[in-house]
């Protein structure tokens, strides 16, 4: 008895230190073994088979070595510190004996062992300031030993207080104790009354049943193939118009359905559910109005001032109350809009061929001559060149008269001419310049504008790109414009002039675009609004044009999924010709006696979105795809 008893008191210590022995032969009794020894496991008193002190407890020989060997194996596992791997495995041995003392012992010591590491481990995340850490490690304190206080306790303490749980939620109380019908399928054929169907089906499931007072039996005929509790008591409830209702977790009462039975029998939960968000009144009528129309909710009270719901409702209907509320009340999802512009200009100009005078001066010479003799600039020009001891002639006067620059700009005579005629009808012609044309030009711009824009659901984001112009709408002077007035009054305005003083209205120029996500599951539904504008031609009060394209429409994709929203492309062409009449339309000649001009422009605009889902609700759900093309 002594060795026992340090056998026990060694079993408790952590580290095991009867670990290494070998296993004892235990598969026939000792010398010595009284028939009530080896019986002791049947009378209440401790066996093992794994020890000769205690008596066996009865297993095969299959079962004892299966036994001994994971024994082993945990207590190996156990030396080298792996205590959850050890754990699980003495449970698994447990499970093969769970009459053995030593098993059993070992057991509690290395269950000892995992929860003080825990507790040591979750008092350390306390120090530091990590809640998470803590909560786990507490929590697996209380998986192991459900009965230790210190560790219900330290949880409790590691719990977070109630406005530290994130994002407006709803929380539940416990409900009362459910029905527990054994699992499997039955099938029934059946003739007879309601009430003895009733009764059997009960029985099959492990349920007993009691009829209420009153209760009316029917004639039934039913055949029921391998049904499970909720169905077959759903379905007889419905045939012979019976309530069954739950009174501990293997017994039920049978009544009649009837409203005040409903009202008198049916045991209900009365729960509350906490807005922990401050929701304002409105929000929490229209939830009531919800939950009222969706789960036939009679009795439900909500209180605005303590922004809770109180339901009272079978238990089943309140745990599907419970997780609508909480998908509803899960973090308003959020959407990051990647933006992409790209925008090309091309410019593509060609002027080739020969540009001819199409203007012509004819003048009669002798008079140009004697309207450049007449002047004033004649008479100095004739003292100049006598004073320098120049010779005065036709030539020398001429040639001075149009160096000057005033005679020559206002004369033919100052360019290239030719004559013909002679005497006083000496006419002359002037010949302007011939331009020959060779050149083309091709230019190209890319831009491309990277933008990352964030928004709610529901919530628009607006994105401006370009410039503020100023555009001048109206001009005015104190002074001009109440002259007449102050005159007529017998005030002297004078005479000092005043400056307009302009006013000025500043318009947005560029593209403006207004996306509102809506997130639905992993898809991502976006509304758009996109609008371009551009200053246009002048017009004659000096005011430019503005031009305006706008653009609306929806479109669904996936998450991470790149969508063109626009794409514009606006091409131009110019062609003109300068040469003579009829000349220039000659297919070979023409295009030697012309200059044509050719011009293309190209500008295409492109905008890309790209969503991604950043904080998203709860994969729930079901989706289905919604058909586009239904005949209105």
């Amino acid at each position: 008895m002594l060795r026992a008893a340090l056998l026990a008191v060694a079993l408790l210590i952590p580290g095991l230190t009867y670990a290494g022995d070998e296993p004892a032969k235990t598969d026939a009794p000792a010398k010595g073994d009284t028939p009530a020894k080896v019986a002791g496991a049947a009378t209440g008193q401790p066996c093992s088979d794994y020890q000769r002190e205690f008596p066996p407890c009865g297993l095969s020989k299959t079962e004892k070595k299966k036994a001994k060997h994971l024994y082993v194996q945990a207590t190996r596992l156990a030396k080298k510190k792996q205590l959850d791997e050890a754990l699980k495995v003495m449970q698994a041995v447990r499970a093969i004996a769970p009459q053995d003392a030593v098993y059993a012992g070992a057991e509690r010591a290395i269950q000892e062992k995992v929860i003080s590491d825990a507790m040591h481990t979750g008092d350390k995340a306390m120090q530091k300031g990590d809640a998470n850490s803590a909560l786990g490690a507490f929590r697996r304190a209380v998986g192991i030993d459900p009965t230790n206080e210190y560790a219900q306790q330290r949880l409790r303490d590691a719990l977070p207080a109630p406005e530290q749980f994130g994002p407006a939620q709803l929380r539940a109380e416990e409900g009362e104790t459910q029905l527990r019908p054994s699992t499997g399928l039955q099938s029934f054929d059946f003739r007879g009354s309601s009430t003895d169907l009733l009764q059997q089906f009960a029985r099959s499931f492990g349920i007993s049943s009691v009829p209420d007072e009153g209760l009316t039996a029917r004639q039934v005929k039913i055949k029921l193939d391998n049904v499970s509790w909720e169905q077959g008591s759903e379905i007889l409830g419905h045939l012979c118009k019976v309530l069954i209702i739950p009174m501990s977790e293997h017994q039920v009462l049978l009544a009649n359905d009837s409203e005040e039975n409903r009202r008198d029998l049916v045991r209900m939960s009365l729960q509350t559910f906490y807005s922990l968000g401050g929701d304002a009144p409105q929000d929490l009528t229209d939830i009531v109005t919800a939950l009222r129309v969706l789960f036939d909710l009679r009795f439900i009270t909500p209180n605005a001032q303590m922004g809770s719901i109180v339901v009272r409702a079978p238990q089943k209907t309140l745990e599907a109350i419970t997780q609508f509320l909480t998908y509803l009340q899960d973090e308003r999802p959020t959407v990051m809009l990647e933006v992409k512009i790209f925008q090309i200009s091309s410019t593509f100009t060609k002027d080739l061929g020969t540009t001819l005078p199409n203007q012509f001066t004819v003048f009669n010479v002798p008079t140009q001559v004697n309207s450049l003799l007449s002047g004033s600039a004649y008479s100095q020009l004739v003292a100049a060149l006598q004073a320098a001891g120049q010779p005065v002639n036709a030539t020398t006067i001429l040639a001075g008269l149009l160096a000057s620059g005033s005679s020559s700009s206002s004369t033919p005579l100052g360019q290239p001419f030719v004559t013909f005629g002679g005497g006083q009808t000496l006419t002359g012609v002037t010949v302007p310049a011939t331009t020959l044309n060779f050149s083309v030009n091709n230019s190209m711009a890319r831009t491309v504008n990277d933008v990352v824009l964030r928004a709610g659901h529901g919530k628009a984001a607006t994105l401006k790109v370009g410039e503020r112009y100023p555009i001048v709408s109206s001009q005015f002077s104190a002074s001009s414009a109440t002259s007449s007035l102050l005159s007529s009054l017998g005030i002297n305005t004078g005479t000092t002039s005043s400056v307009p003083s302009p006013q000025f209205s500043y318009e947005d120029i560029g593209l403006t675009l207004k996306a509102t996500p809506q997130v639905h599951g992993k898809l991502v539904s976006l509304d758009y609004e996109l609008t371009l504008r551009s200053l246009g031609a002048v017009q004659s009060n000096g005011l430019p044009l503005l031009t305006n394209r706008e653009m609306k429409g929806t479109i669904s994709t996936d998450d991470g999924e790149a969508i063109v929203i626009a794409g514009m492309v606006d091409k131009g062409e110019m062609a003109s010709i300068n040469g003579f009449p009829l000349v220039s339309m000659l297919p070979v000649l023409g295009s030697a006696l012309s200059a044509e001009t050719r011009e293309k422009t190209y500008d295409e605009l492109m905008v890309v979105v790209t969503p991604h889902i950043t904080a998203g609700r709860v994969g729930a759900g079901s989706y289905i795809p919604v058909p586009m093309n239904v005949p209105k």
